[in-house]
């Protein structure tokens, strides 16, 4: 377990190309939320929530790698 915006959630890391994307977990109320991405220093991020959970997929990999991570996680789910 990680602490994130004070709230304790879950970390799942991945590697894709060499590189490790690390995905954070947590419950959530809200009501589904579109995927939003953005860049911050060269970290890529991207931020949706899906079926009450809130997922934040963050890494220095191609923003192309965590869309498909991403679609992976939501056909899952």
């Amino acid at each position: 377990m990680e602490l994130l915006e004070g709230r304790s959630v879950a970390a799942l890391v991945y590697e894709r190309n060499g590189r490790l994307i690390n995905v954070f977990v947590w419950p959530t109320q809200g009501p589904d939320k579109s995927p939003r991405a953005g860049s911050q220093r060269g970290v890529q991020r991207v931020d949706w929530r899906q079926d009450k959970i809130e997922f934040c997929a963050v890494s220095d990999t191609d923003p192309t790698d965590l869309e498909q991570l991403r679609l992976l996680i939501h056909s899952n789910t």
